[in-house]
């Protein structure tokens, strides 16, 4: 079947930006979406799906083959992957989870435990916590190593994986290779407790000092992060509350813009992978 230059840009954006491509997915029917996702690698469609929000990504995931789906829910973060499960047929996720290599199906069946909107749900568990004694040289090297999962700061823990202090990627890079983390590191670490709320989460002071906080519970013991990007999405849940819209309609506007935004750019490029024998016919659909 020959692909209009709308069906290859789309594919395109999926691949390679599945995150903006959202925006794109959200004009589609569900049947229609499903057709567009059909053969997309696992690790860019779980980020397209992870991109439409939990109820639209958690429909589309429940219509792929069991096998398929699971592929996907592997690729995920931890706590992405128990957002779409969340909002997914009884039946369904049992499914999946039961299909699922048993430590992955643990951790999961422990998020879903956890209350929704909490910040031990809305974490994220890919993090940099490294002990203190480790010494700068052998951190970059592991942060060097992660690149795929790579945030913004790395926290230093003890040996009971209680948070001792924090620094950002630039002064780890700007360490000396035979210092310990524990010298280089601010002790002093603004944090959330797992037990808070959206709006509190939303509205807490620490924000202004960093674009990342941990979550940390009773014990000091570091559970995960919430990175600026989510906290984004989640002050346009609460705003829309505030004002009493539904929040999908504000997150579908945001992806929007988000999209329109960063295609002028992405055009160019795909004028030159796609190449200029993909140009539709005078008539043809635009």
């Amino acid at each position: 079947m020959i692909m209009t230059l709308d069906e290859k840009l789309a594919r395109w954006l999926l691949e390679n930006h599945p995150e903006d491509a959202a925006a794109l997915l959200l004009t589609l029917s569900d049947d229609e979406a499903t057709a567009t996702l059909d053969g997309l690698a696992a690790r860019a469609l779980g980020r397209a799906l992870h991109a439409l929000g939990p109820a639209r990504g958690a429909r589309l995931l429940q219509r792929l083959e069991l096998e398929r789906a699971l592929e996907v829910v592997e690729q995920l973060p931890a706590g992405s992957a128990a957002a779409l499960l969340r909002r997914m047929d009884a039946d369904r996720r049992e499914a999946l989870l039961g299909s699922a290599p048993e430590a992955r199906a643990r951790s999961l069946r422990l998020l879903l435990e956890r209350k929704e909107g909490s910040a031990s749900d809305l974490m994220e568990t890919h993090i940099h916590a490294l002990p203190g004694g480790m010494l700068v040289k052998d951190a970059v090297r592991m942060v060097e190593r992660a690149h795929d999962h790579l945030l913004s700061y790395v926290y230093v823990v003890d040996d009971d994986h209680r948070l001792i202090g924090v620094l950002d990627l630039r002064e780890l890079f700007l360490g000396r290779p035979q210092q310990r983390l524990s010298e280089v590191m601010q002790a002093e670490v603004v944090a959330l407790s797992p037990e808070l709320g959206l709006r509190r989460i939303v509205r807490h002071p620490g924000w202004l000092r960093a674009h990342a906080l941990p979550v940390v519970d009773g014990d000091g013991v570091l559970q995960g992060v919430i990175s600026y990007h989510t906290l984004r999405r989640l002050e346009q849940e609460v705003d829309a509350a505030e004002r009493g819209e539904p929040a999908g309609e504000v997150t579908v506007a945001a992806l929007g813009d988000l999209f329109w935004t960063g295609i002028s750019g992405l055009v160019g490029a795909v004028g030159t992978q796609l190449g200029p024998s993909s140009r539709p016919e005078r008539g043809g659909r635009r």
